[in-house]
């Protein structure tokens, strides 16, 4: 008995020990110069060329692939999208009020490709597609996006990590994507890497090495750009 009561005081002295660190730090905190936080969240923001203050996500633009057959898209890999989404729709968003549309971009037809010929086909119709909008005077985000999980997809997140090849294809994908979008002015144009990825969020550092290889990848080839990165589990955990 003795003995647990000096094991609880033990804890108890080092949980006080604790907090009291705890509450100096915080009152290290709250006694910094205001003008010098100020000043820092100010040099933050200067360097974020992309900025927006409201936005819609426009589906199923992009997203209508053409026939799936032996493995992959036929012909151009998207069909037209005036045929089902007009352009002029965009005028009315932007008369909404909106500035910004984030474009979910079907990665079926770029991660299937036959050849690098026929990625960068595609991948040029995606970035037709993205200046046609932004000559509409909106901003574009754009998403490469992945099908859910559990329909049979070959391109689907877990297909693509895990299925043979893919993700060397799927690299290539964002190593296409990064090198348009490099062209483009840094304030109108941002890119998301892999849109809530449905893919094994339990073991630590898995998801953490591919988002950090295709991070890599993306800054290497458009190193201004804005990129939008999120956690495994459709975008839940790290």
């Amino acid at each position: 008995m003795p003995g647990m009561i000096s094991n609880r005081a033990r804890r108890f002295r080092a949980c006080c020990k604790a907090l009291v660190t705890l509450a100096a730090m915080v009152l290290c905190l709250c006694a910094a110069p205001a003008f010098h936080l100020q000043a820092v969240a100010a040099e933050y923001r200067s360097e974020i060329a992309f900025r927006v203050s409201r936005g819609v996500n426009v589906f199923p633009f992009l997203w209508r692939g053409t026939e799936f057959k032996d493995g992959r898209f036929a012909g151009a890999g998207y069909k037209p999208v005036e045929s089902y989404f007009p352009l002029k729709e965009f005028d009315r968003i932007k008369s909404l009020g909106f500035d910004y549309i984030r474009l979910p971009v079907h990665v079926g037809p770029l991660v299937t490709a036959s050849d690098e010929t026929e990625l960068a086909a595609r991948a040029d119709y995606v970035f037709r597609q993205a200046d046609a909008i932004e000559a509409k005077g909106l901003k574009v985000i754009i998403d490469i996006h992945t099908p859910d999980r559990d329909r049979g997809y070959v391109y689907d997140a877990e297909g693509i990590v895990n299925g043979p090849g893919m993700y060397e294809a799927f690299k290539r994908v964002i190593i296409a994507m990064a090198e348009r979008i490099s062209r483009r002015p840094t304030d109108r144009f941002a890119l998301e890497l892999f849109n809530e990825p449905q893919v094994d969020c339990r073991t630590p550092g898995l998801w953490e090495r591919y988002i950090g290889e295709l991070t890599r990848l993306a800054r290497h080839h458009a190193p201004a750009h804005t990129l939008i990165l999120t956690g495994a589990c459709g975008g839940g955990l790290f």
